[in-house]
């Protein structure tokens, strides 16, 4: 690179605490220079000491507190409004980079100008020998997954284009950022990555994915797994992002989908298979598909439709 551009680090945290620490003291160990680049914390109107406990270990992070949980789409919105940098280089509060993280990710997004968007390789903290993602593959069925997840990272794939990277280490230019809009701050979390993926893409950007950009990762740090609160957001994006995107067929379906799923739950509540949460999950998943139905239909309408990306890049499902 003939110049290093400036650089905004994002974390968006809630509740996050036990994580801060270690995801912190990682960007204080950058190789990229010092003074090329921000840390900017977005507080989604934690509950635990997070913003009290940043601010008095880490002075050097810009603190923006929210008054209200924007998730990671609102977050991450509400941090690159007021970054100065060139490239947005978000980082979950689970998340650890290694030094060159920075460095290396830049290199690759600055290597040719139609490269909006750049796909850290993530492991799993706890078992550093596994890959978490080396970006995310578009499926047949119109949802996303991780590349390489769960593989054993002793071995890595080579750069190149990828659909889009995992949100909890990826890189964004700011002037594709800005042009698009951001994330859309209805998906709240779940999903919104792969919503602004499909939107580089329809601009013309592209993402690839730098193996030499590190990071390990918790994964669910500050949500938790399986939780109602991670099933009504995914099963409700999921539709969503369908109907602003994939083929009309599969729009129909994931609708469908989401119907039977709601029925299955409900079975297996009375029968003891799952809880009462679950249930409310996926009503309130299709209560959300209901009520922004009609402007994500509208979207898709003034876009137009995006069959040909969609046959570029999907992928079965993996077995």
């Amino acid at each position: 690179m003939d110049r290093l551009p400036f650089v905004s680090v994002v974390i968006v945290n809630f509740n996050g605490r036990e994580h801060l620490g270690a995801c912190l003291d990682s960007l204080a160990r950058q190789s990229y220079p010092r003074h090329l680049f921000e840390v900017l914390l977005i507080d989604n109107h934690s509950l635990d000491d997070s913003v009290d406990f940043v601010r008095a270990q880490y002075p050097w992070v810009n603190i923006r507190r929210l008054n209200d949980n924007r998730g990671f789409a609102g977050g991450n919105n509400a941090g690159m409004a007021t970054a100065r940098g060139e490239w947005f280089a978000l980082l979950n509060a689970d998340a650890v980079a290694e030094p060159h993280w920075l460095r290396e990710g830049i290199r690759a997004g600055e290597s040719s100008p139609d490269i909006g968007s750049v796909a850290s390789r993530l492991v799993f903290r706890d078992d550093p020998w596994m890959f978490n993602s080396t970006g995310l593959e578009l499926y047949h069925d119109g949802r996303a997954g991780d590349l390489d997840g769960l593989a054993a990272a002793a071995r890595d794939r080579p750069g190149g284009d990828v659909f889009v990277g995992c949100g909890a280490a990826l890189f964004l230019r700011a002037t594709a950022i800005t042009d698009l809009g951001g994330f859309d701050d209805r998906l709240f979390l779940y999903s919104e990555d792969l919503d602004l993926a499909w939107r580089l893409r329809r601009a013309g950007w592209r993402c690839v994915y730098c193996p030499a950009s590190r990071a390990t990762h918790v994964g669910s740090g500050t949500v938790g797994r399986a939780s109602p609160f991670q099933t009504r957001y995914v099963e409700r994006n999921r539709v969503l992002v369908n109907v602003r995107h994939a083929p009309i067929w599969l729009a129909v379906l994931n609708g469908l989908g989401l119907v039977a799923r709601l029925g299955r739950s409900v079975g297996r509540r009375f029968t003891g298979r799952t809880t009462s949460g679950q249930v409310l999950a996926h009503v309130r998943a299709l209560a959300g598909v209901v009520r922004y139905l009609p402007a994500f239909t509208l979207d898709r309408v003034r876009s137009g439709g995006a069959d040909r990306l969609f046959r570029r890049w999907s992928r079965p499902l993996p077995r």
